[in-house]
């Protein structure tokens, strides 16, 4: 009785909380990032999917964040895995101009592992207070 009181306490998305077997540089590295709205659209090409194919190749991982910046170091992208529910993971991406810019965005991002290997948003809206 007491254990059901304390999960009904507990916030929604603690119960759905599990831990990806996934990385952050792992899906960094196969995120297909146009399937989701960022910086990259207004250069997005057919056949180019991954950050790899749009620069961003110089990739650093501090504790759990992948951070992927472009040679010329003018812009960045950081991905945190927040979390895993079933087949999908949250992750949460910052996505920054370096070059005197004001663009700056950090939104959580739900995303499944497809057929082609690649990670592709769900296309399902979630909020995180983690991803700040």
């Amino acid at each position: 009785m007491i254990v059901a009181l304390l999960m009904l306490a507990l916030p929604q998305d603690a119960l759905l909380a599990e831990t990806s077997m996934f990385d952050a540089t792992e899906i960094a590295q196969r995120l297909d990032v146009t399937s989701f709205p960022n910086s990259i659209g207004p250069r997005r090409e057919a056949d180019k999917h991954r950050f790899a194919d749009y620069g961003f190749t110089e990739i650093t991982d501090d504790g759990g964040t992948a951070q992927l910046t472009r040679a010329d170091g003018e812009w960045v992208f950081r991905i945190r895995v927040l979390g895993a529910s079933g087949d999908t993971i949250r992750i949460c991406v910052l996505d920054r101009a370096l070059n005197g810019g004001s663009y700056f965005t950090v939104k959580p991002v739900e995303v499944a592992e497809g057929s082609d290997g690649l990670f592709h948003a769900t296309g399902r809206e979630i909020t995180s207070p983690q991803c700040q």
